[in-house]
């Protein structure tokens, strides 16, 4: 939660606020809808949450803590689409880029249900700053969101503070974590940020209030043939996921440099987002995290390494990575960036404080709940039913957030530089493998994206051969 808040500050409000659509199967009655909504945020905490600034007295330093209110419910809105229902879908995109812009504040709950009235059925749009959910949480969220329409109990757990409580320091779990990071980076090599490789004219690269603009470049589909490399991987002795990091590791490093430059020994940082759901040993009473509906997601640097005399690069980079994660217990996946930055500069003279400015998200399928997202009516009667819609994700460079919510900045905030955000997602319906790259447009233009997808490809494949 951390992480995402400071870079959410350090963006000045635009990153991490992110808007959902569904669409529900003909008319609803939309004060059972709000009902619903209501009895949902009284059961998962995090839904009736925001973060506030907090500090030890006589300090000036600041970090963020979560406050959930007893009786505040998210906020609701209702809207007409005025278009006829073949045009309802492009008046529907119009909203969620206007939801994207007018954002629910932080002062309050930062959840919002906006309700729209179509004209054969009805449609809902969430939105909800990303402190507040991950990829995992969400889908048991919108599952126990489709119980309760139903007249049925919610099914996944809410122990916000039980999970905050095992995630809080102490001096054994420091000193875990301090062991680890020191040893992952005591003979860093580089310590190089990805750099600023486009040069957009003053106009390209600012909006009408001066502000820089967001660009993201999605390539679906650019990678073919998913279970077949999933299959020459595992002759490999690796899983695919690795090789696609290692592959991408080794291709921010050339960028990091010199394009051209001859492959030598050395190595790269990125953050790299991690589930924060491995079972302790002796998990806490009651918290039953595969099922917890909570943010449980953490970003962490991971160190990819690699040896020019290697017979394949890549696999070489991937095996070095596999051991580095292997050693990641709950424990470690639970440190606190700003914490990974003071320990690690403890071991070396750094002379940046950030470790990175590259951040990655690999997005797998999800595995099978220990209960399926499903539920069971009576064979008599009708149940209420919706779906997700699929919009291309358009970041906005022109979110109202109150200037005076984006401060006192964090300690952590100093710390952390969210300047390029890769996401690899596989796609197992289409065999496909994708990427995509959201950044400040002063940073990569799309030619530049381009050439990053074709050399990570040309990367994986060398791997694969």
């Amino acid at each position: 939660m951390e992480w995402l808040i400071a870079s959410w500050q350090r963006s000045e409000g635009r990153l991490f606020h992110h808007a959902f659509v569904f669409e529900f199967e003909g008319k609803m009655n939309p004060g059972k809808v709000r009902s619903a909504w209501n009895t949902l945020a009284q059961h998962h905490h995090i839904l009736r949450s925001t973060f506030v600034p907090s500090h030890v007295k006589g300090s000036t330093s600041y970090y963020p803590v979560i406050v959930s209110y007893k009786h505040q419910d998210p906020e609701w809105l209702e809207q007409s689409l005025e278009a006829n229902a073949a045009d309802e879908l492009s008046a529907l995109k119009q909203l969620l880029s206007n939801a994207m812009i007018s954002l629910p504040s932080i002062a309050k709950v930062p959840t919002r249900l906006t309700y729209v009235h179509g004209t054969l059925q009805d449609y809902f749009i969430i939105n909800l700053h990303h402190f507040a959910y991950d990829a995992w949480s969400l889908r048991l969220i919108m599952n126990d969101f489709r119980m309760i329409l139903n007249d049925q109990s919610p099914q996944f757990g809410n122990n916000l503070s039980g999970f905050l409580f095992r995630s809080e320091q102490s001096e054994t779990r420091s000193e875990i974590q301090r062991r680890y990071w020191q040893g992952l980076f005591r003979n860093r090599v580089s310590g190089k940020l990805f750099p600023h490789l486009n040069r957009p004219s003053c106009d390209e690269s600012s909006n009408d209030n001066g502000q820089i603009m967001l660009r993201c470049f999605v390539f679906e589909d650019v990678i073919h043939s998913l279970e077949s490399k999933e299959r020459r991987a595992q002759e490999l002795g690796l899983p695919l996921h690795l090789l696609l990091l290692a592959s991408w590791g080794i291709v921010q490093q050339r960028y990091s440099t010199s394009r051209n430059a001859e492959t030598a020994d050395g190595d790269v940082v990125f953050g790299l987002w991690h589930s924060g759901r491995l079972e302790e040993s002796e998990p806490p009473s009651g918290l039953d995290i595969p099922n917890l509906a909570v943010p449980t997601v953490n970003i962490l640097p991971v160190r990819v390494e690699y040896h020019k005399d290697s017979e394949n690069l890549v696999a070489a980079a991937a095996k070095n990575l596999r051991l580095q994660l292997q050693q990641r217990s709950s424990v470690i996946e639970q440190s606190r960036w700003v914490d990974v930055v003071r320990w690690i500069a403890e071991t070396q003279d750094a002379s940046h404080p950030r470790l990175c400015n590259v951040f990655v998200n690999l997005l797998k399928p999800p595995h099978r709940l220990e209960h399926p997202l499903s539920y069971s009516f009576p064979s008599s009667g009708s149940y209420v039913s919706f779906k997700a819609i699929k919009f291309p994700y358009s970041p906005s460079s022109r979110v109202k957030i109150e200037s005076s919510l984006l401060r006192p900045r964090y300690d952590i905030t100093e710390v952390v530089q969210p300047d390029l955000l890769v996401d690899i997602f596989l796609n197992p319906a289409n065999d496909t493998i994708g990427i995509s790259f959201e950044c400040e447009h002063t940073l990569v233009g799309e030619d530049h994206a381009k050439d990053f997808v074709a050399d990570w490809a040309t990367m994986l494949d060398s791997a694969l051969r």
